[in-house]
């Protein structure tokens, strides 16, 4: 089974496939025209949320489509027939509608040297953004050649700047 994402909002539909076949130790087939296929919608505790059947076409699939519902726990839904499922995440979320860009350091960097980084946030149309209110923070990561050994991170600054009317903000 196939669905057309894997990441869905809650009350929104979800368009899936399913591809019936039978095989042997010799070759594969598709299952005939109007084998019969029961698929269940799971939410993220397991219960079941609706049921639907199904019929392949002349090439052994099927087609279908389930409404998610509102107000349950987001997670991980299953769609299921038999022994045969597949996973797709539920989640409420926002599209993000600008996108901030953090230029490379002209020189090399070493410990405890100050350093100012340039950064751009634009709109997703192409446009800047001025006066955007910008929060950040520097984090040191440590890198080890074992990587069960790890260090904790360490938080070196962080605060809040403001963009200019070209959508420039300097760290």
């Amino acid at each position: 089974m196939f669905t057309d994402r894997s990441l869905y909002r809650p009350g929104k539909t979800v368009y899936f496939k399913g591809i019936a076949y039978y095989s042997n130790e010799t070759k594969q087939e598709t299952a005939g025209a109007g084998t019969g296929f029961e698929v269940a919608l799971l939410d993220a505790n397991g219960q079941q949320v609706s049921v639907k059947k199904f019929k392949t076409n002349e090439f052994g699939s099927f087609a279908g489509e389930f409404v998610l519902p509102e107000g349950s726990l987001n997670g991980q839904f299953l769609l299921k027939s038999g022994n045969y499922y597949q996973y797709f995440w539920v989640e409420e979320y926002k599209r993000p509608t600008f996108e901030v860009k953090m230029e490379k350091p002209k020189a090399e960097i070493s410990f405890n040297e100050k350093v100012t980084l340039t950064g751009t946030v634009k709109g997703y149309a192409g446009y800047t953004i001025g006066d955007a209110t910008i929060k950040y923070r520097v984090v040191r990561r440590t890198h080890r050649y074992c990587w069960w050994f790890r260090e904790p991170d360490k938080q070196v600054a962080n605060g809040t700047t403001t963009s200019n009317a070209n959508g420039t903000f300097e760290v």
